[in-house]
C-alpha cells in the first residue's frame, strides 16, 4: 500500500489555500505515474489520518481530485483513504465527498472490539482494511493521579493482540480485506515498547510470537519469555505507585517462561511528557543510570531516584539475547 502523503490539518496544512492544495496535489501526482506500475504496489492509501483534530471538511475535495486522478491513469489499483477511527459523520464524508475511493481504510486499538459491527451501522458498504491495528493505544490507556499511562506488561498485549486478530479481523472475511499490525518495528510513543514489536535494540518480542500464531496457525518452535505481570512493592502495574526518594522498592514479574534459560534485564527511565498525538514523531528519553539487584529470577530492587518527580522502570526478560518480553511501572517520587 503505497501511502500518498497529504498534509493533516493539524500540522498547519490550510486547505482553503488554494496553492497549497494545487502545488500538493501536483507533486503527488508525479509519485502516481512514478510508480503506478511498480510490482510491489497492491493499492494507493490517499492520505493518513487527515481527519484527526480536523475542522476544515476541504480536505475530502483534495483526496477525491487525487482518486479520481489515479482512477483515470491507472485501472489496474484501487485507491483508498485511512480514518483514524471511524463514526458516522467521517463515513458520510467519504462517502459523498470521495466517491472515487474503492476501499476505507481505518485506524483502529481500542475501536477494534466493534469495528466490523460498525462499518455496518455506519453505511460503508464496499470493502475496508485495518490499516493500524494492535493493543489500545497509549490515548485510551487509564492513566495514574499525576497522569502517566498505564501500560500492560507484554505478555497481556501478546494475547490481545491474538484474540483481535481471529476474533474481529480473520472473523470479517466478507469485508475486510486484511491488515496491517502495528507496529512491525519500534518507536517511542509515550513509552519505547507501548507499540512495537521489536525492542530498540532489535530483538523480537512475545508479540511476534502472537503474530506468528495468528498468521501461520502455529507458535514458533522457540517461543520468546512472555511477562504477565509486573508489582512494584507487591501491588500491580494498575495501582498508582508512589514512593520516597532514595528509597528501596522491589519489582517482580510472573512469567512464562516456556523451554530455556532467561536472562533479565533492568532500566529506569524519567516519565514521558510529550504531548504529540496521532504518531507523530517522538523524541526518545535518556535511561538514567542505576544499580539493580536481582534478587531472584524476576525479582529486583533498586533505590528510587533521589529527586522527585515522575519515572519509569522497565523489566525485560530475554531467551537467547533476541527473543524477549517486557514491562514497565511508573512511579512517582515524593517526599
Amino acid at each position: 500500500m503505497l501511502g500518498l502523503y497529504l498534509r493533516p490539518e493539524r500540522t498547519g496544512m490550510n486547505y482553503n489555500d488554494v496553492h497549497a492544495v494545487e502545488g500538493q496535489l501536483a507533486e503527488l501526482k508525479q509519485e502516481v505515474l512514478k510508480y503506478k506500475d511498480h510490482p510491489a504496489l497492491l493499492l494507493w492509501g490517499i492520505g493518513n489520518e487527515l481527519d484527526l483534530k480536523y475542522t476544515n471538511t476541504r480536505v475530502w475535495d483534495a483526496v477525491e481530485e487525487l482518486a479520481k486522478f489515479i482512477h483515470d491513469v491507472d485501472p489496474n489499483h484501487p485507491t483508498s483513504t485511512v480514518l483514524a477511527g471511524i463514526d458516522p459523520a467521517k463515513v458520510h464524508m467519504v462517502k459523498t465527498r470521495c466517491p472515487d475511493i474503492d476501499v476505507l481504510g481505518v485506524n483502529a486499538y481500542g475501536s477494534i472490539e466493534k469495528l466490523p459491527l460498525n462499518i455496518r451501522r455506519f453505511g460503508w458498504s464496499k470493502p475496508y482494511i485495518v490499516t493500524e491495528w494492535g493493543v489500545n493505544g497509549p490515548f485510551e490507556a487509564p492513566t495514574t493521579s499525576w497522569g502517566a499511562k498505564k501500560e500492560p506488561p507484554g505478555g497481556v498485549k501478546a494475547s490481545t493482540r491474538l484474540r483481535r486478530y481471529d476474533d474481529i479481523i480473520a472473523a470479517d472475511s466478507s469485508m475486510c480485506l486484511g491488515s496491517y499490525c502495528f507496529l512491525w518495528g519500534q518507536k517511542q510513543e509515550s513509552t519505547a515498547t507501548w507499540h512495537g514489536l521489536f525492542l530498540s535494540d532489535g530483538s523480537a518480542t512475545d508479540g511476534v510470537d502472537a503474530m506468528h500464531k495468528a498468521w501461520s496457525g502455529e507458535w514458533p518452535t522457540w517461543r520468546a519469555p512472555s511477562i504477565r505481570n509486573i508489582r512494584m512493592n507487591d501491588r500491580g502495574w494498575k495501582i498508582d505507585h508512589i514512593v520516597e526518594p532514595d528509597s528501596e522498592v522491589q519489582v517482580d514479574v510472573d512469567l512464562n517462561a516456556f523451554e530455556g534459560e532467561v536472562q533479565w534485564q533492568c532500566t529506569l527511565f524519567p516519565e514521558s511528557r510529550s504531548k504529540k498525538m496521532g504518531g507523530d514523531r517522538q523524541k526518545s528519553l535518556e535511561e538514567i543510570p542505576t544499580d539493580f539487584t536481582f534478587v531472584n529470577p524476576g525479582s529486583v530492587v533498586f533505590k528510587t531516584p533521589k529527586n522527585p518527580g515522575a519515572y519509569r522502570v522497565f523489566v525485560k526478560a530475554c531467551r537467547d539475547g533476541n527473543n524477549c518480553s517486557s514491562a514497565n511501572v511508573p512511579f512517582l517520587v515524593r517526599k
